[in-house]
């Protein structure tokens, strides 16, 4: 396995967690989690 292939199973992985506690948060710890996820700078 290479590192590319490490990289996208851990996104995937994440992004599954996520979509899994997206489900069981209020509004507004959503809206507070994706603000945090698109602010600028956020991808580094």
């Amino acid at each position: 396995m290479n590192h590319y292939t490490e990289k996208v199973d851990a996104t995937c992985i994440m992004t599954k967690i996520q979509s899994a506690v997206a489900k069981v948060l209020p509004d507004g710890a959503k809206t507070e989690m994706h603000r945090q996820l698109t602010e600028p700078g956020s991808a580094n």
